[in-house]
């Protein structure tokens, strides 16, 4: 089972994710993230992809003490979906409920115009909102 421990560094905005392999510390899956939210989202990422690849090798992946750029198991940083924040907001939603849509949004490597995930685990997009004036809002995001 892959873990992992965020820890902040002794550097400015630099943020140290130390792997475990079954308990056992593996340095050649760590990362560094230039922020909290950036560490968190590259955890999730690559447990997802260790629950659904099971060679954990390094292949595709920076190299140790090397940053992410960007997210190589989805499509962005879930912080890209900004229609998901709004709708979230306009639906009167938690918090926590909209970052982790934007999170599975990520992972999902749904549109960017996503606004919500449907029960088939398709994306529902702000091109499929009818009201014209709440459509505009979304797409000013």
């Amino acid at each position: 089972m892959l873990t992992y421990k965020i820890k902040k560094t002794p550097y400015v905005n630099e943020w140290h994710c130390r792997a475990y392999v079954n308990g056992i510390r593996d340095p050649q899956k760590d990362y560094f993230a230039d922020s909290l939210d950036d560490a968190k989202h590259t955890v999730r990422c690559e447990i997802a992809r260790a629950t659904t690849i099971l060679d954990l090798r390094t292949d595709n992946r920076p190299e140790k003490g090397k940053k992410m750029s960007k997210c190589e198991t989805c499509n962005g940083k879930p912080t890209e979906y900004k229609a998901i924040a709004l709708w979230g907001k306009y639906t009167g939603s938690y918090q926590y409920y909209i970052e982790n849509q934007q999170n599975q949004a990520a992972l999902d490597n749904a549109p960017i115009s996503a606004i919500y995930r449907n029960q088939d685990g398709t994306w529902s997009t702000v091109d499929e909102v009818k009201n014209v004036e709440l459509k505009a809002w979304l797409q000013n995001a």
